[in-house]
């Protein structure tokens, strides 16, 4: 191939965390079960459990186990960082680390987690990396003829969760405001977690007049955050918004705690 640079690349799948419930993960018929894991950490005492793989193709594969630890960014992005202060993956072993596994064949992957020293209260978290030692070749070529090749190597992340102590679940809303744009009309807001748990939150906003009368409605959005961190949603307002003040009301809804987070703001029109 003209002009190649070989660019090794990792196909980065987390669907434990974005459907929370899902029984297995599953990506290029390769699955995992569970695809969640919530772990209780008592103090001086290990968490352990189990993974089952499954190979749905018709050839033999091999696999490694790592521990990784993630994050999302204020958009929602999903980031794979460094361990920090939050994270567990420094707590994760495997049991087997590397395997194989036949075509159409299934194997128990158990796994530990082993605290380092005496932990703060709150949720700590990394997840469980599956990926596979199959390299695919990929050819992207430009709109010059030149090309590059790529290594990709497919994995799957696996979320794990472990509560230590008392878990304290909190959140505010930090901004709120109504913006025109080129493109149209906006509403930006920002959910900070306050506390030393992780939040599903899921949003929506209300637009009235100054006689309390509805002039626009809808959700604002859903998504993960962890502690110490914050999300940002941006939602276009289709409504026609007439000249006037008027008053912005967003709220938040959490599974984990047992009240909304309201805010509410005027703005002029």
């Amino acid at each position: 191939m003209d002009g190649i640079r070989n660019q090794r690349t990792r196909q980065l799948l987390i669907f434990g965390i974005l459907t929370f419930l899902a029984a297995s993960a599953t990506s290029a018929n390769i699955s995992i079960t569970p695809a969640y894991v919530d772990v209780e950490i008592q103090p001086g005492e290990r968490a352990a459990g189990r993974f089952i793989i499954t190979n749905f193709t018709d050839s033999d594969q091999r696999f490694r186990m790592n521990a990784t630890h993630f994050t999302f960014g204020s958009d929602g992005s999903l980031q794979t960082i460094e361990p920090d202060d939050n994270s567990s993956a420094d707590w994760l072993k495997f049991n087997p680390r590397e395997f194989s596994l036949p075509a159409k064949g299934r194997r128990v992957v158990r796994f530990v987690l082993l605290p380092n020293g005496n932990l703060a209260d709150g949720d700590y978290w990394s997840s469980i990396e599956l990926e596979s030692l199959r390299i695919s070749k990929v050819e992207v070529r430009g709109d010059d003829g030149h090309g590059v090749g790529l290594n990709v190597v497919s994995s799957i992340l696996v979320p794990v969760f472990g509560k230590v102590g008392e878990i304290r679940h909190a959140a505010r809303i930090r901004d709120l405001s109504v913006v025109s744009v080129d493109q149209g009309t906006l509403l930006e807001t920002v959910i900070e977690n306050t506390g030393n748990g992780f939040l599903f939150v899921r949003g929506s906003y209300e637009i009235l007049d100054e006689a309390g009368r509805t002039l626009a409605a809808g959700p604002v959005g859903n998504a993960y955050v962890l502690r110490s961190t914050e999300r940002r949603f941006r939602v276009p307002i289709e409504a026609d918004l007439p000249v006037g003040n008027h008053t912005v009301i967003v709220t938040f809804g959490t599974p984990q705690m047992d009240h909304d987070i309201r805010k509410t703001a005027t703005t002029s029109w």
